[in-house]
């Protein structure tokens, strides 16, 4: 047995670097715009089950670019990727949701989808997600649920979230009574961050 785990490992290996190898392929491929060169490659790899070719297939299907456009397919991928831990794959999922447009639109699903980012300390998702607390977008309005996603995406570096914050409180807004000393702590914090 000794003698054989030093072979099984080496094999995994090529086959990493063999899989490594077609993924570095198709990103140069991806950066040049060759969408069609990279799309059997990437369609290789997330049919092996690797959540960032789905991720990057999913766009190209959702886009349209290097494929027909096929948002049913597009939302395999992504939902696969993000089900996977991809956090780019989820995002833009939730995006595709919340607004329509390229998917048939899907609140909940949306906001599901950012809820699990916010427990990842995902700027961008608790950002996001705050806006759909604040306006009572698939469910009623919580205030106060959306000024804390606001303060988690101002505390992990999120401009806007902190823009947010300092209108909130010079404002009394989101249940908040006025404070304007509380309103210039955010306003410093733009200033120390060099947003």
């Amino acid at each position: 047995m000794r003698r054989l785990l030093p072979l099984l490992l080496l094999a995994l290996l090529a086959g990493c670097g063999s899989e490594q190898a077609t993924h570095t392929t198709a990103l140069k491929r991806l950066l040049a715009g060759d969408y069609a060169g990279a799309a059997p490659l990437l369609t290789q790899l997330a049919e092996a089950g690797q959540p960032a070719a789905q991720f990057r297939l999913g766009i190209l299907y959702l886009e349209g670019k290097g494929v027909a456009a096929d948002p049913q397919r597009a939302a395999t991928l992504l939902n696969q990727a993000a089900e996977a831990g991809e956090v780019g794959a989820a995002y833009l999922l939730a995006q595709a949701l919340r607004t329509g447009g390229r998917l048939p639109a899907d609140p909940q699903r949306a906001r599901q989808l950012l809820e699990q980012l916010a427990t990842r300390h995902y700027a961008p998702a608790e950002w996001e997600l705050a806006k759909m607390l604040e306006k009572g977008e698939a469910g009623a309005a919580d205030p106060a649920a959306a000024l804390e996603h606001y303060r988690q995406a101002a505390q992990h570096g999120y401009r806007d979230a902190v823009l947010r914050l300092i209108q909130a409180y010079r404002n009394a807004e989101l249940g908040l009574v006025q404070d304007t000393a509380e309103a210039q702590h955010w306003q410093e914090s733009l200033r120390q961050r060099a947003f």
